[in-house]
């Protein structure tokens, strides 16, 4: 390529993460899941009550319970982050579907970006998308809050179910979530 012999670095599209959440999710996978609640509650887990694609979704509360008969527990704050290295990205998105049903103005779904895996910056959704699926497209360059995460080794992604102490329903599904990063081929 001529453009290499000039010093001049072509553009890569790296995927850096396709997930369905499919099958035992997320065993085997870098996403890390915690109840930061205290109160041993429950936290995501995948679940085949309802998807966007494939066969599966996570479910806010899918490690312990089932949506078919159950609700996403009081006083939650269920979190799944992903890892991601956006040292050369120049851009940066991540796209996912979600479907929430949570006490209005009191229960959420957020989702967060992170310049350094430990400090979140989240926007998100209360209430009901009445049983219809949403599209969300974070850009990695202007997360709400903070601003750009690029150029960061130890940046994260979180969703993130946050409940009070009373009323609960069905809670959040995130399904095909995709994040992309497009930085200098190295």
């Amino acid at each position: 390529d001529h453009r290499s012999a000039l010093g001049i670095q072509p553009r890569a599209v790296q995927v850096l993460l396709n997930e369905g959440f499919e099958g035992a999710w997320p065993a085997g996978t870098d996403w890390q899941v915690n109840d930061f609640s205290g109160f041993g509650n429950s936290t995501w887990g995948a679940t085949n009550f309802l998807s966007k694609r494939g066969q599966q979704s996570a479910w806010s509360s899918g490690d312990s319970y089932d949506p078919a008969y159950d609700y996403y527990d009081d006083d939650m704050y269920a979190w799944a982050e992903y890892p991601m290295d956006l040292s050369n990205a120049t851009k940066g998105t991540v796209r996912f579907q979600f479907l929430n049903d949570t006490e209005f103005s009191y229960d959420y779904l957020l989702w967060c970006g992170s310049p350094d895996f430990f400090s979140y910056y989240c926007t998100g959704h209360t209430g009901s998308t009445n049983g219809k699926w949403r599209l969300v497209n974070m850009n990695f360059n202007n997360v709400p809050g903070y601003g750009s995460i690029l150029g960061e080794s130890n940046a994260g992604f979180a969703v993130i179910l946050y409940s009070d102490f009373i009323f609960t329903d069905r809670g959040a599904f995130v399904d095909a979530l995709r994040i992309r990063a497009t930085g200098p081929n190295n």
